[in-house]
């Protein structure tokens, strides 16, 4: 379920006059604004989602410029000859394959998926890793409903865990081959894992009646090889199950115990309700203090400096200059803050939700719940195009996500790959794959290729090369 959407924003080029509005909150969190090419926030009233990842530097701009090719697709059977109607692919990351969510990690030409059955949550399912090049099994292992594996590799390897007895083991995997190379147990009940400045980082909880959040970065063999930290638990109303582990500019946010530790040495810079990365180098850490519980926002640079807070419930009246260098933190009411958190802008057509889907050359662009993209500019909040037609209902275009710089990738729920120019929101292109289950898609950008995965089938596309179109199977 989404929250209820803007009103629809002018026609192209108009501007709207700024004004101030109450409120700064949607289900009680900072929505996450202004991130990183790719990244994608939908939001429901209970957790929060973030699907994709940035676009990778070795990508040609030009790639995808014209109507790429399908090089395949592939189904469940053609994973498991005993795959039936209810077989469901779904992203090897826990949480999301808990909500069903489809979804690929993309290292290389190796594409790393898992396989289940719908409607039985307690059932095994299976990790799949698949060649890029052909579609090809490359191999498959058992994989339990709590299993889960890091998004990035580690030395060029699959990083997964597994639970037994609150303990954790943490395995690394040979990508071409799928033979374990390294194991340690731990503990602590491992929730995530991050690859990031060559280590291992990891994120659990005791296995105590009253358990501790603890954070260790290492690597698979000795995951605590440089420190361990363990923090104590902090009592603060919070709704939903959503959690995230980020290590962004030496530091590390971790949403659930409210962290932010200086990823050298674990040491804590601040801790509250939650925290997360906003991109540009800043970090929110929302405190709630009994006996009311009444939230505060702070925000901090990686380094643990205090960049400005205000109350939650704080109706943010004060405005400075844009700066079109000063990246802005979008709220979720349409108010945009910059690094100093002072506000820069107020734009009324996009109150009531707005998920920041990329930042692409000083365009910010972002879906309506109907499924209509738009963009508008990062230091101005202006609108400047709205796609006339919806690209895909709200869930599909939530989970649009940049390819390249210039366009939007967008797998909708009617089957269609659409490329969407983030200069003007023309369509650039648009190729035929199979209708997704549920009407959900979602796009995973590699070196490359794009993976676009459906609940039912995953699709390669590539870019075409030279005059003639790729044979498609």
């Amino acid at each position: 379920m989404v929250i209820a959407g803007p009103p629809p924003p002018p026609p192209t080029g108009q501007s709207v006059d700024a004004g101030d509005r109450d409120g700064l909150t949607v289900g009680g969190k900072l929505l996450l604004g202004a991130l990183g090419i790719g990244t994608v926030a939908a939001v429901t009233a209970t957790a929060v989602i973030v699907i994709g990842g940035r676009a990778p530097d070795a990508m040609d701009p030009s790639a995808f410029s014209v109507e790429p090719d399908v090089a395949w697709t592939l189904e469940p059977s053609d994973v498991d000859a005993a795959a039936d109607s209810e077989s469901r692919f779904a992203t090897p990351a826990y949480m999301k394959r808990t909500y069903g969510v489809p979804g690929s990690f993309v290292f290389g030409d190796t594409i790393v998926t898992t396989l289940y059955q719908f409607g039985d949550p307690t059932k095994d399912s299976t990790l799949v890793a698949l060649n890029g090049g052909d579609g090809s099994v490359r191999w498959t292992k058992p994989f339990a409903p709590g299993d889960s594996c890091a998004p990035e590799s580690f030395d060029g390897r699959l990083i997964c865990v597994e639970h037994a007895d609150r303990r954790s083991t943490i395995s690394s995997y040979d990508l071409e081959t799928g033979d374990e190379m390294d194991s340690s147990t731990v503990d602590i009940y491992v929730g995530h894992m991050r690859v990031a400045d060559g280590s291992l980082f990891v994120s659990g909880v005791e296995s105590t009646s009253n358990p501790a959040s603890v954070l260790m970065r290492g690597t698979p063999r000795d995951p605590g090889a440089e420190w361990t930290q363990t923090y104590d638990r902090r009592d603060c109303p919070v709704g939903g199950d959503y959690d995230a582990l980020d290590v962004v500019d030496g530091a590390v946010s971790w949403f659930a115990p409210g962290l932010l530790a200086d990823a050298a040495d674990g040491s804590e810079h601040a801790r509250g309700a939650w925290a997360d990365s906003l991109g540009n180098g800043v970090f929110e850490v929302t405190r709630c203090e009994p006996p009311s519980f009444e939230q505060t926002r702070d925000f901090y640079r990686a380094d643990g400096s205090t960049v400005g807070s205000w109350p939650a419930s704080a109706v943010v009246t004060e405005a400075t200059p844009g700066n079109s260098d000063d990246r802005q933190i979008v709220l979720s009411n349409g108010t945009a803050i910059g690094a100093d958190a002072r506000r820069r802008w107020y734009q009324p057509a996009i109150t009531g939700r707005f998920d920041t889907l990329a930042v692409v050359g000083g365009v910010i662009v972002s879906a309506d719940v109907n499924g209509h993209l738009f963009g508008i500019t990062d230091d101005t909040g202006d609108i400047l195009w709205r796609t006339a037609t919806p690209v895909g209902e709200g869930g599909s275009a939530q989970h649009a996500d940049s390819v390249d710089e210039q366009r939007m990738l967008v797998y909708n729920e009617t089957g269609d790959l659409t490329a969407i120019s983030v200069a003007d929101g023309a369509t650039d292109w648009s190729v035929s794959l199979p209708v997704p289950k549920d009407g959900l898609g979602v796009v995973t950008p590699g070196t490359d290729m794009v993976v676009a995965e459906s609940a039912t089938a995953i699709s390669a596309v590539v870019p075409q090369v030279g005059d003639e179109p790729r044979s498609r199977p």
